[in-house]
């Protein structure tokens, strides 16, 4: 397949990946899906793309004093103008494990694990 084709497809399931392993508390691996997912993103102008990168971020909040979320949330704010909902993060609903999570088998086609 071309370089840039399903690219917004690709980058939205990266952010949707990547909360859901934020949601498993899985921090490092899911700050690796976003910064991907943002990297891809940055070349495409949708707002339902803007709207997952914000979920993403809205994940983050366990984890809001940490210096890699900042350093991502910089990120995603210079390359997809995304910032935290007004009044803070929202709390994600349910862990991916409680959605089908595979234990230590590979969970899905975008995760190496």
């Amino acid at each position: 397949m071309p370089p840039g084709v399903f690219t917004r497809s690709v980058g939205m399931r990266l952010a949707i990946v990547g909360t859901a392993h934020l949601q498993a508390r899985g921090l490092d691996h899911g700050l690796d899906l976003g910064n991907r997912s943002v990297d891809i993103l940055a070349r495409v102008q949708s707002s339902r793309a803007k709207d997952y990168v914000r979920e993403f971020t809205d994940a983050l909040a366990p984890w809001s004093r940490e210096p890699a979320v900042r350093g991502f949330l910089h990120h995603a704010r210079t390359e997809r103008g995304v910032t935290p909902r007004p009044g803070g993060f929202r709390r994600p609903a349910e862990p991916h494990s409680a959605r089908g999570g595979s234990g230590g088998r590979r969970c899905c086609s975008y995760c190496a694990r």
